[in-house]
């Protein structure tokens, strides 16, 4: 008590805004770590024919632990979805228990029709690993599109689905291939790294695909929100990244990306003012 007497009014002031500061630094780590963000958009899709489909998104789960992993699937259970889309990181390369990532799937699958891409960490695992991770899907009846195609027919509505886990820049060549011997003209296309939206708009140009819409992840919303620009960092991009989470349209306006911000987080890093974020896509 005497050494807060002795406190100059002015250093009462300043240690005042000090304790407010870091609560409120705080309590937005808990709401930015915690509280998930559902968004909610609409998209015309040329091949859906009666009613709508919805589609969820779920991204970067990165073996959350199984404490985030019911807030994930109640979330998404609420949400009444058709297509539920899983686009990459499901597993951590630093945390290769599959056990969290396995319940993920397990509940996810309960729910509806599940599409699994890879991401950059599970690119890094073993080919055992892999393996275990197809096994999985296998079992669940979750359809792994590891640079494949699938369609899905549900009455007279026709979607077909491409999966690309190739690295950042490209190398699916004979993916691409095979969608231009289909002849679609209306694609719905998971690829795990966002700044690859420019080159997926330009391989559909050139195969005749008139409409895709993409669903990515990886960025992690920037990590860190920022006031002025998007976000702060963002793996792939790096400072001040393009592609951070939302709605965004290729050059030639073939390609609409949906980007999740993802649900976890990877390693140590944390984010600050960027919610675990949820996609929900409704096709009209």
């Amino acid at each position: 008590m005497k050494f807060i007497n002795k406190l100059t009014k002015k250093k009462k002031i300043i240690l005042g805004i000090a304790a407010v500061a870091l609560v409120a630094i705080a309590a937005e780590l808990i709401r930015s770590n915690i509280f998930i963000d559902t968004q909610t958009v609409s998209y015309n899709g040329d091949n859906v024919q009666s009613d709508s489909i919805r589609i969820v998104q779920v991204s970067d789960f990165h073996n959350a632990g199984e404490w985030f992993e019911q807030r994930v699937v109640n979330e998404v259970k609420e949400l009444s979805p058709d297509i539920i889309v899983i686009t990459g990181d499901t597993v951590d390369s630093r945390l290769t228990d599959f056990e969290d990532a396995e319940r993920l799937l397990v509940d996810l699958s309960e729910l509806a029709d599940c599409y699994l891409i890879l991401g950059n960490h599970e690119q890094r695992l073993a080919d055992s690993d892999i393996e275990k991770l197809s096994d999985m899907c296998t079992e669940n009846g979750i359809t792994l599109l590891d640079d494949k195609i699938s369609i899905y027919e549900n009455g007279e509505n026709r979607l077909v689905f491409v999966g690309t886990s190739s690295s950042v820049g490209g190398g699916f060549d004979g993916t691409v291939s095979e969608l231009e011997k289909l002849g679609e003209k209306s694609v719905i296309w998971l690829h795990h790294f966002p700044e690859d939206m420019e080159l997926i708009a330009e391989q559909c140009e050139r195969i005749g695909v008139s409409q895709c819409l993409m669903f990515s992840g990886h960025a992690h919303g920037g990590l860190v929100g920022l006031p002025s620009r998007n976000a702060l960092y963002a793996p792939g991009q790096g400072l001040f990244p393009e592609y951070t989470g939302g709605e965004y349209k290729s050059d030639n306006g073939i390609v609409t990306m949906l980007l999740s911000r993802g649900v976890g987080n990877s390693g140590i890093s944390r984010r600050m003012f960027n919610q675990p974020h949820i996609i929900v896509c409704d096709i009209e």
